[in-house]
């Protein structure tokens, strides 16, 4: 099932929608969320009617941001801790790929492009010598 993205205005409106006459799994059906959904965003979302659209828009953009913080934070931690101005042949990067992986349980694309190795060149093994 595909994820939908629900708008600022959007969520303005569902919360609107909600009356002592509609309960929230109506208002949920209606417009096709859960009421798991409807309850997280009424929590994330709470002052939604005191201060519109604009606190909402604000709340997305800083959880945006602060996720992107953390995996700056993480990239840099992980460059200081191997690298400290070497020059590195693509064999030791493959060594380095692999140590990152295993010591910060990232994924083998985002080592690799940390590293600027293509993940080719990571996975390429060579032609044995006869």
């Amino acid at each position: 099932m595909r994820k939908r993205k629900y708008s600022p205005d959007k969520m303005a409106k569902i919360f609107a929608d909600r009356s002592p006459e509609l309960s929230v799994r109506k208002v949920a059906e209606l417009h096709g969320i859960s009421e798991s959904t409807y309850y997280r965003w009424k929590r994330d979302y709470s002052n939604i009617n005191d201060c519109g659209d604009q606190l909402v828009k604000q709340k997305v953009e800083l959880k945006s941001q602060q996720k992107s913080i953390a995996l700056l934070s993480l990239d840099k931690a992980m460059l200081l801790d191997i690298l400290q101005g070497l020059q590195i042949k693509p064999g030791q990067k493959r060594v380095l790929v692999d140590y990152l992986r295993k010591t910060y349980m990232v994924s083998e694309r985002r080592a690799c492009k940390l590293l600027q190795l293509s993940r080719t060149s990571y996975r390429y093994l060579g032609k044995k010598p006869k």
